[in-house]
């Protein structure tokens, strides 16, 4: 009978911790509560909430989970569109990267109130 013995391997990592207030975005999310509409390669459209908002990207929640890494189109309030690429997807919500970066003009017309 073989005996099984198991096998501890050791991976040397640095970890670099975050100082306080930092953050990996690329830029500073606001929370946010907005309708929009989302539109897939096929056109097909359905409508999404967007929970948090950048100047590069968003997060929102849907009603059908999205895959990682396909592209989509975000219509925000105010006329506002933008292709995304969705680069993560769970529990119908997702977080998207703008194409096209907000300007400072769009976003505070988004967050405004």
């Amino acid at each position: 009978m073989e005996s099984h013995v198991p096998v501890r391997t050791r991976i040397a990592a640095e970890l670099i911790p975050l100082a306080a207030g930092e953050s990996r975005r690329a830029a500073a999310r606001k929370s946010v509560s907005l309708d929009a509409g989302l539109f897939d390669a096929g056109y097909h459209g359905s409508l999404c909430r967007i929970t948090d908002l950048s100047m590069s990207g968003a997060r929102i929640q849907t009603f059908t989970d999205l895959v990682a890494d396909t592209s989509i189109l975000l219509t925000l309030p105010g006329g506002v569109r933008r292709v995304s690429r969705v680069v993560w997807s769970r529990d119908y919500q997702a977080g998207c990267q703008f194409e096209q970066p907000l300007s400072n003009f769009e976003l505070e017309l988004l967050t405004a109130g």
